[in-house]
C-alpha cells in the first residue's frame, strides 16, 4: 500500500486518489496489523477519522455547480461519463457510504475509550489487542466449541451453559498453546498451526503498552493537523476557512 501511494505522489493530478489509498491504509495500520502500538494506533485512526470528516464537509458545503465545473475539467474521463455525472441529482457518489464512514467513526472511538479505560486502570492490558477484535475470532471460537462435542458425537448442537462450560476448556486450552509456543517456555507441547499463524506468531506476543490521557490527546491533535494537511493540495482551504474548521 505505501508502495502504491509514493508511486502515484509522481503522477499528475492523483493527489485525490492518494489520500482515498491514505484512508484505507490507516484503517489497516490502526485495527488490523497486530504490531501497531497503541498510540501509532489512535493518531491512524483519527487521521483516518478527520480526512473523512473532511471530505464530507468539503462535499456538503461545496454547490452542485462546482461539482460539474471540476468534472468537465477532468482529462481522463470521456464527454459522455461527464455527462452521466452532471445529470445525478445528488453528490453522494462522490463519497463513500454512510456505513463506511459511520464504521471509521465508531471504531475510533471504541479505541480511543478502550485506551483511556485501560490508562485508568479500569480494564487489562490485553483489552488493546483490536487486531483480535473481528467477527473471524469469533466464528473461529464458536467453530472450536462445536469440535468439542467428540469425534463419534452427533450432536452439534448445546445449550448456554454448555457453551460456557466449553469456551472454560477452550481458554485453559489456549492458555497453555500461549505457554508452549513462548520462546521462554519449556514445555515440550506441541500444537499444529497453520503456516500463516506461525509466520504472524512472533506478533502475537507483543504486549500493547499503556498510554496516558494527555499522549491520547497529542495523538489526536497531530492526526488532525496532518489530515489538514493532506487535504490542502486538493484545493478546499477556501472551503474550510468558510466553515470555521481551519484559520
Amino acid at each position: 500500500m505505501a508502495v502504491a501511494i509514493e508511486c502515484l505522489q509522481e503522477i499528475n493530478d492523483s493527489h485525490a486518489t492518494v489520500v482515498y489509498l491514505s484512508i484505507i491504509r490507516c484503517i489497516i495500520i490502526a485495527f488490523i496489523d497486530p504490531s501497531t502500538p497503541t498510540a501509532t494506533r489512535i493518531y491512524y485512526a483519527w487521521l483516518a477519522v478527520f480526512v473523512c470528516r473532511l471530505w464530507r464537509t468539503w462535499h456538503n458545503l461545496v454547490p452542485k455547480q462546482d461539482f460539474n465545473d471540476r468534472i468537465s475539467q477532468m482529462a481522463n474521463h470521456s464527454d459522455i461519463a461527464k455527462e452521466k455525472f452532471k445529470q445525478k441529482t445528488t453528490k453522494k457518489c462522490v463519497f463513500i457510504t454512510s456505513t463506511a464512514f459511520l464504521c471509521i467513526e465508531l471504531n475510533a472511538h471504541n479505541l480511543t475509550y478502550l485506551t483511556l479505560l485501560v490508562a485508568e486502570d479500569q480494564l487489562p492490558l490485553e483489552t488493546l489487542k483490536v487486531s483480535i477484535f473481528n467477527s473471524q475470532t469469533c466464528e473461529n471460537f464458536f467453530r472450536l466449541s462445536r469440535s468439542m462435542s467428540g469425534t463419534f458425537s452427533t450432536s452439534v448442537n448445546f445449550s448456554v451453559q454448555q457453551f460456557l462450560n466449553r469456551q472454560e476448556k477452550i481458554s485453559f486450552l489456549n492458555s497453555i498453546k500461549t505457554q508452549s509456543n513462548s520462546s521462554y517456555s519449556s514445555s515440550k507441547f506441541v500444537f499444529p498451526n497453520h503456516h500463516k499463524t506461525q509466520q504472524n506468531h512472533k506478533y502475537s506476543t507483543i504486549q500493547p503498552e499503556k498510554i496516558t490521557k494527555q499522549q491520547v490527546q497529542e495523538q489526536v491533535d497531530r492526526a488532525f493537523k496532518d489530515a489538514v494537511t493532506l487535504l490542502l493540495p486538493l484545493g478546499i482551504e477556501d472551503v474550510l476557512k468558510e466553515a470555521h474548521i481551519v484559520t
